[in-house]
């Protein structure tokens, strides 16, 4: 049996030879942002405008544990400003997912369990 010297087979899993190759570590989901596309911008509905006019800014207003001055500071150099100012201003003022349709109320019963202990269920909430 005569091996070629030019061609060394391997049954080595690929994972495992993607360990064995040594090179410097890298963040993939970090280096995805310099190609990343933002989503389209939607300006508000008319209903939205309502909507969001009527709503308890206290009961509904947003909280990350992002601090976001400091994103802000970390990628002020970053390549890819729109997707940069996208996840900056998400952070801010919430992200949208592009729903421009009108909106309708759906009131559903509730479970016929919360009558059983009507102040456990009071007092739950």
């Amino acid at each position: 049996m005569q091996r070629n010297n030019l061609l060394t087979l391997t049954f080595t899993p690929r994972i495992a030879r993607n360990i064995l190759i040594p090179e410097k570590p890298k963040c993939q989901s970090a280096i995805n942002t310099i190609t990343a596309i933002p989503p389209p911008t939607h300006t508000f509905t008319s209903q939205e405008e309502n909507l969001l006019r009527d709503l308890n800014k206290n009961t509904f207003r947003i909280v990350t544990p992002i601090k976001t001055d400091m994103l802000e500071k970390l990628t002020m150099k970053h390549l890819n400003r729109p997707y940069v100012n996208y996840v900056i201003n998400g952070l801010h003022q919430g992200f949208r997912y592009g729903y421009t349709n009108t909106r309708h109320t759906t009131m559903q019963n509730n479970l016929k369990s919360i009558y059983l202990d009507i102040m456990a269920f009071e007092k739950a909430i």
